[in-house]
């Protein structure tokens, strides 16, 4: 398997903004906070008004999305797929 990078992770980003908004989140502002396993510093959601603002979603507010770049990914990835299956059932219902 190829090794998960930041530019893989910036374009899941990208996926679960599309969701989040298609679901009616305010996404404006969001990005990543990248980490370093190696340095005890992990990869986080940030609104980018500021370093360490952080994107509070409901009881999920640590914004904790991995301490490698494939876990951010992974984490990025089901939050869009969630938030997909919403507006899928949506447009269903």
């Amino acid at each position: 398997m190829a090794r998960t990078t930041a530019r893989d992770v910036d374009g899941m980003l990208g996926r679960a903004v599309g969701a989040a908004r298609a679901v009616g989140l305010d996404a404006t502002g969001w990005e990543l906070e990248t980490g370093s396993k190696a340095n005890g510093i992990t990869w986080k959601l940030t609104t980018g008004f500021g370093r360490g603002s952080r994107v509070e979603l409901g009881g999920w507010d640590t914004c904790f999305l991995g301490w490698t770049a494939a876990e951010a990914y992974d984490t990025l990835h089901r939050l869009a797929q969630a938030w997909e299956a919403v507006t899928a059932a949506q447009v269903r219902a």
